[in-house]
């Protein structure tokens, strides 16, 4: 595999790792009950041919870091948080020698947290003792960053000029609620801007409320 940037082009092999119990460093263990770390890289190379071998179409190169740093962390008092960050890399040379580009990368971050609890209602005079009503309710909030430009090079060109190029960001808090195994509702909302350099901006919201009344036994 090949690792480019710029007008360096390193060989550099595929490879993983990850790095498990990082609570255990420091002040984290009072916080935390787990901290996970991963990153990895990987590349690739295809050649096109046209005919036969000896008459090479393009070659293309293809890598990148997924993720670049990737974080789980599972807190104290039951909230999981996770964070990680991609980037990925092409470029696609063809047999006049021109060149095309795609950059892209991604952010994402995520947190959840579950509440399981219960109350009991008495009943008068104890006639039908005491009913204990459980309810779960469990909510999450996930933000969602991308972006992407394309760019190309002529034979003849020292530089790479910019194609197109596209971005989004998007926050989506939601909360579910179970109150007994017969009634469940919840709702969402998804506040998204997508930008572009041929269209300009473009921000769109999104809201949701549900209710579900199960009857039969």
């Amino acid at each position: 595999t090949m690792f480019i940037y710029k007008d360096i082009r390193l060989p550099l092999p595929t490879y993983s790792f990850q790095l498990n119990n990082l609570n255990k460093i420091s002040f984290f263990d009072r916080v935390t009950n787990n901290i996970t770390l991963r990153h990895s890289y990987s590349g690739r190379k295809s050649l096109v041919w046209t005919g036969n071998k000896d008459n090479l179409k393009s070659t293309k190169f293809d890598w990148g870091f997924s993720p670049f740093a990737g974080i789980n962390i599972a807190w104290k008092g039951g909230i999981n948080s996770s964070v990680s960050m991609t980037r990925k890399n092409s470029l696609t040379i063809d047999r006049t020698g021109a060149e095309a580009k795609t950059v892209s990368s991604t952010f994402t971050a995520s947190t959840s947290y579950n509440l399981s609890s219960g109350f009991k209602i008495p009943f008068p005079f104890g006639l039908f003792g005491d009913k204990r009503i459980d309810n779960t309710v469990n909510f999450t909030m996930d933000i969602n960053k991308t972006s992407s430009a394309t760019f190309g090079k002529l034979p003849k060109e020292d530089e790479f000029q910019l194609r197109s190029s596209r971005s989004s960001l998007s926050i989506t808090p939601r909360m579910t609620y179970t109150f007994t195994s017969k009634v469940t509702g919840g709702f969402n909302f998804k506040y998204q801007i997508n930008e572009n350099n041929r269209n300009g901006k473009d921000v769109t919201t999104d809201f949701g409320l549900s209710v579900r009344i199960r009857i039969a036994g």
